[in-house]
């Protein structure tokens, strides 16, 4: 079934004892159907949700690599972050969509959620330095004094404290993401920022369009940073924060 067949509701149009002629209309049959700007805020979503985790896989790599005891590691990253940190999110959305999505034939939306993600795991890499480089080093001797490596000193000991120092950071970063990813809209993919400039264009009315936009865009932030807020104060009763 397609899209417009979906959910249909048929309405008799006759009563019983009443006359029926040919091509006589004898019911109706009406279904529910997505508008432009409810597709257009799915995909922002979508696109939003997997460059989060993008960001979130690439900011914590960088983030290791930078407090490694390994020089090349440390150099590596640290060019990375200055390069993409210094260079507009528009620029790198272009350079990634005409140079190396066309090399690997990658579709337009994955290549918007890459170009995302890679911009901002830049920015949660040093979030998440910060905050991991925050943590007393006593705890790091203390972990280790109680026979524990590396790995398992950060995954139980320090990430859960780091997280609850970042998480204001962190939820920002992601709302920046979701307002950022607007500039998708530049490479074709049709998510909330193009669907409002086709209705302007078919209906002429951008005050109309863009408030109701605005709003929506508006609805997401604000569920994310309620969502934020909700999880910083559970930690704050469990302590650590």
């Amino acid at each position: 079934l397609s899209l417009h067949d979906a959910l249909p509701i048929y309405t008799l149009l006759v009563k019983n004892g009443d006359n029926i002629y040919a091509d006589d209309k004898i019911a109706e049959k009406t279904s529910m159907q997505m508008g432009p700007l409810i597709e257009g805020l799915i995909v922002t979503l979508q696109i939003s949700g997997l460059a989060a985790a993008m960001a979130f896989s690439i900011g914590f790599i960088l983030a290791l690599m930078r407090i490694s005891n390994y020089q090349f590691l440390k150099d590596i990253a640290t060019v990375y972050i200055a390069i993409i940190r210094g260079t507009p999110l528009l620029v790198q959305i272009f350079i990634f969509y005409f140079i190396i999505a066309t090399i690997f034939e990658l579709e337009r939306f994955l290549a918007g959620a890459i170009s995302l993600g890679l911009f901002f795991g830049a920015y949660i890499a040093e979030v998440l330095r910060g905050a991991i480089q925050s943590i007393d080093k006593g705890q790091y001797e203390a972990a280790k004094s109680l026979g524990m490596n590396y790995f398992q000193t950060m995954v139980y000991i320090i990430m859960p404290q780091a997280l609850k120092r970042a998480l204001p950071t962190l939820v920002g970063e992601m709302i920046a993401l979701v307002k950022d990813s607007s500039l998708v809209s530049v490479i074709s993919i049709t998510d909330l920022t193009k669907v409002g400039r086709e209705i302007v264009a078919n209906t002429f009315s951008p005050f109309e369009t863009w408030l109701i936009i605005a709003a929506m865009y508006f609805a997401i932030t604000f569920l994310l940073s309620a969502l934020g807020h909700n999880i910083e104060m559970k930690m704050k009763k469990q302590g650590g924060m």
